[in-house]
C-alpha cells in the first residue's frame, strides 16, 4: 500500500492505475468519482454516451460511458483533458506506448448546430521540452462523423505489434493492417483508404514524418487540415497510420427544429456580414 501511493505521489503512475491499485487492497473508490458527479440516466441528449477505448498492445477495444465525464467535462477539450488527467502517468515520455490518443468532439457535434463541427486530438506531446499535455485542433468532417458513428470520443493507448489504422463505422471498431500504407505520404495514404471505404470516409492520418517519429510531425485530415503538437510522432510511436470513421446515424438532441432554425439564422448573419465587408 505504501509503495502504490509513493508511486502515485511521485508522479510515476496514472490516477487510473493508482485506484485500481486501491481496489486490489479492499479500497473501493469509483472512477472519476469523486470529482465527477455521477449521471442519473442513460439518456442522453448532445452526446452518444459512449467513448471508444483501443488498446492497440492487447488488440482489445472496449465501451466506455461518456457521462461519467460529461455532466462537469462539457465540451470536446474539456472532456479529452479529464480523460487524460486519469489516465496519462505524469512520469511517462511522449512517445511510450502508455501515452495515450484520445480523440473528442463536443455535445454539439454532429447535430446540424452552427459552427459546432470543431474536434481534437489530445495527448502528451513531443513538440516541447519536458514533454507535456498538448492537442491539435481539427476542422472538417471527422469530429461530426464520428458522433453520427455512434461515439463522442475514441481513446488509444499501447502499441500495435505491426503498422495499423482503426476503422469505425456505425459503431463498429476493428483494428486493421496498414503494412501498405506505411511509408506513403499523407495524401496517398487517404487516397487509398477513400478506395477502400468509401468518399464518404473520413480520415486522420499520418505520413513519413510521424512514421519517423520528428516531434514536429502533425497528423492531417482529409480536408487539407493538419494537427499540430507533434500529434502525428505520437501516432507513428503506437504504429498507427489513420483513423478512419463512417457513419451515418442521428445524434439526438432535446430540440431538433430550435437546434436547426438557429443554425439557419448563424448561416444568414455569416453571410450578411460578408457581404457587409465586400461592400
Amino acid at each position: 500500500m505504501e509503495t502504490l501511493i509513493k508511486k502515485f505521489l511521485d508522479g510515476e503512475i496514472s490516477r487510473r492505475v493508482f485506484l485500481k491499485g486501491l481496489a486490489a487492497f479492499g479500497i473501493s473508490l469509483s472512477l472519476p468519482t469523486p470529482l465527477v458527479r455521477g449521471a442519473s440516466s442513460d439518456k442522453t441528449c448532445g452526446w452518444t454516451n459512449a467513448l471508444l477505448r483501443v488498446d492497440l498492445s492487447s488488440g482489445e477495444l472496449l465501451r466506455a460511458k461518456t457521462l461519467d465525464y460529461a455532466e462537469d467535462f462539457a465540451g470536446g477539450r474539456a472532456l479529452a483533458a479529464r480523460i487524460y488527467y486519469d489516465d496519462v502517468s505524469p512520469s511517462i515520455s511522449a512517445l511510450d506506448p502508455d501515452n495515450e490518443i484520445i480523440v473528442t468532439s463536443g455535445p454539439l457535434g454532429g447535430t446540424g448546430a452552427y459552427a459546432c463541427s470543431r474536434w481534437v486530438i489530445t495527448a502528451k506531446s513531443p513538440l516541447v521540452y519536458p514533454d507535456q499535455h498538448g492537442f491539435g485542433n481539427g476542422g472538417g468532417y471527422l469530429g461530426a462523423t464520428l458522433k453520427q458513428a455512434g461515439y463522442d470520443g475514441i481513446t488509444i493507448r499501447g502499441k500495435a505489434k505491426s503498422p495499423s489504422y482503426l476503422l469505425i463505422e456505425n459503431e463498429k471498431a476493428e483494428i486493421k493492417d496498414a503494412k501498405g500504407l506505411w511509408g506513403l505520404t499523407s495524401d496517398e495514404t487517404m487516397k487509398k483508404l477513400r478506395s477502400a471505404h468509401g468518399d464518404d470516409a473520413r480520415i486522420v492520418c499520418i505520413g513519413p514524418a510521424g512514421e519517423n517519429l520528428v516531434r514536429i510531425a502533425v497528423a492531417c485530415t482529409d480536408i487539407g487540415g493538419a494537427l499540430s503538437g507533434g500529434l502525428g510522432a505520437v501516432m507513428g510511436s503506437k504504429n498507427i497510420k489513420a483513423i478512419v470513421v463512417k457513419g451515418n446515424k442521428q445524434v439526438p438532441v432535446a430540440y431538433p427544429k430550435k437546434v436547426m432554425e438557429l443554425g439557419s439564422s448563424g448561416f444568414v448573419v455569416q453571410e450578411i456580414s460578408h457581404l457587409s465587408y465586400l461592400q
